[in-house]
């Protein structure tokens, strides 16, 4: 097995995107992933070893994935492997700094989970109200009034902590209500009307462009309610004749299907299907095809840690290999990336004595974030000091595992 395969897998790792399937948590997900890749690389170990450079044991094999997706929704959910899992907070921040979502929703429709999946514990279709007279225009109007920093009310089946208990965990027991979830702060950068079928239950297809924590299924909730209370008045009247006031209507719109497309940096044409990936990494062939699939993969579609924070900086340490061992310049790179390891301050300007080269990335968003290179290793990430753009140090794990 190729060398490079090897640094993919386990030092210093890599991050990729799966196409999460409707009907799965992200944790059997995570599961199912490294039990394949833990498999392959027992299976392979005498070619996936380290370094022989090192004496330090091979790290423990794992995986994790960089946010949560709802079992009712599929698409992209970004993951790593080996080392690459410790930098998980980092990729975070790659930009953009938004998700993306395609979704349906059912207008209309209030359910205890804001959404149309039966197979949820505890789910229940609390009321149905006729807006066959609802527009297009009406809808887009409505829109508007979400775009921006926004409170929203978590859905009552989230994974958000209430007194240390996860939202979800109330729900399933009985014990969830509206009241007990409290708003929180978050972003919608865009809402996009796709389309719209009118009808007794209308139906919208959306793209939503939001910021980290979001709920789809509060924007679908609170839209059908707005739209029901600043349309109709104070009054509504349902199809069995009851009188009711919409402002004590627990929303009324719920999620048919939801779709993420973009996350964390990763578009969901570079997702790897599951059920490919679970088969090119988990068939017990050894034939050229396998290897061949294998080697495609990786190479095409797994990103190390430096590959992925493309909106760092990069710092680049030339020529160590080439000084003389006990040269002063060898000598006072040794000494720098000792410091470095140590994690304290270096210099990377002129006043290092050393040979640099610093590429700036256009449209940097992390400008006190860099990505340290030495002789063409990636040594890790630092963090330049404020006002003093010249002084970094190592911040984030080490990378022992070169």
């Amino acid at each position: 097995m190729p060398h490079p395969l090897r640094n993919r897998l386990l030092a210093p790792g890599s991050f990729f995107a799966i196409h999460k399937p409707v009907g799965m948590t992200s944790y059997s997900v995570v599961n199912q992933v490294t039990k394949v890749l833990k498999q392959f690389v027992k299976k392979n170990q005498q070619n996936i070893a380290l370094s022989s450079k090192t004496k330090d044991p091979p790290p423990k094999f794992r995986c994790g994935h960089l946010g949560t997706l709802d079992p009712n929704a599929s698409g992209v959910l970004p993951m790593a492997c080996g080392f690459a899992t410790r930098f998980i907070n980092y990729a975070k921040m790659v930009p953009p700094n938004h998700k993306v979502y395609t979704t349906t929703i059912t207008l209309g429709k209030s359910t205890s989970t804001d959404d149309q999946d039966t197979d949820t514990t505890n789910y229940r279709v609390i009321r149905e109200v006729d807006m066959s007279w609802l527009t297009r225009e009406h809808v887009e109007l409505h829109l508007k009034t979400f775009i921006g920093d926004i409170e929203q009310r978590p859905p009552t089946i989230s994974a958000k902590r209430i007194d240390g208990v996860r939202a979800h965990e109330l729900e399933r027991k009985g014990l969830m209500t509206g009241q007990l979830s409290q708003p929180v702060q978050v972003r919608v950068d865009d809402l996009e009307l796709l389309s719209f079928k009118p009808g007794r239950l209308p139906e919208i297809e959306l793209k939503v462009t939001c910021g980290p924590g979001t709920y789809v299924r509060s924007i679908a909730r609170d839209l059908g309610q707005q739209i029901l209370h600043q349309n109709l008045g104070t009054h509504v009247l349902m199809e069995d004749g009851v009188w009711f006031y919409p402002e004590y209507v627990p929303g009324c719109g719920a999620v048919k299907t939801l779709r993420r497309d973009v996350s964390n940096g990763f578009q969901l044409e570079q997702c790897i299907e599951l059920e490919e990936f679970l088969d090119v990494f988990g068939s017990d062939n050894n034939n050229t095809d396998t290897a061949s699939r294998v080697k495609d993969l990786v190479q095409n579609r797994f990103q190390s840690v430096f590959e992925t924070m493309t909106h760092m900086d990069v710092i680049h340490f030339d020529d160590l290999k080439n000084d003389g061992s006990r040269s002063k310049k060898a000598l006072e790179k040794r000494k720098m990336l000792e410091r470095w390891r140590h994690g304290k301050w270096i210099w990377t300007d002129d006043k290092s004595k050393l040979a640099v080269n610093t590429t700036v990335q256009p449209n940097s968003k992390s400008d006190d974030l860099v990505r340290l290179l030495v002789d063409d290793t990636f040594m890790g990430l630092g963090k330049r000091q404020p006002g003093m753009p010249s002084l970094v140090k190592r911040v984030g794990p080490l990378l022992q595992y070169e």
